[in-house]
């Protein structure tokens, strides 16, 4: 699973160094052992601007599983501001793709075994 979010384009100039990306498997309690640290990207090419989206990738999650993700900002100082409300999303059953291959909004039913 691919969790992602924009990036402001202001935040290397605001001194927003990466991002603490809080995680948990739906309805245990948030773990602080389940805490990444996420660097914003940087510049492709000298003088360029850092892109405006960064990503985490997830491996090893249980199938048919609701997952809950939160970040916030991290300064030079550490976190920087509050954590964003709670995101969450759903792993498929093992071994199963939706219908039309997209790997979006489809409820687990519209999986097929392959």
């Amino acid at each position: 699973m691919t969790v992602w979010w924009q990036v402001p384009p202001t935040a290397a100039a605001a001194g927003i160094t990466g991002v603490a990306l809080h995680w948990r498997e739906f309805p245990s309690g948030w773990d602080p052992a389940h805490i990444i640290s996420v660097p914003l990207p940087a510049p492709t090419a000298e003088g360029a601007e850092a892109a405006t989206t960064a990503q985490h990738v997830f491996t090893g999650l249980n199938p048919t599983s609701t997952y809950e993700f939160k970040l916030a900002w991290v300064d030079g100082a550490g976190v920087s501001g509050p954590l964003s409300r709670p995101m969450a999303a759903d792993t498929l059953e093992a071994g199963c793709v939706p219908k039309d291959g997209a790997a979006a909004a489809k409820p687990k039913s519209s999986c097929v075994v392959q």
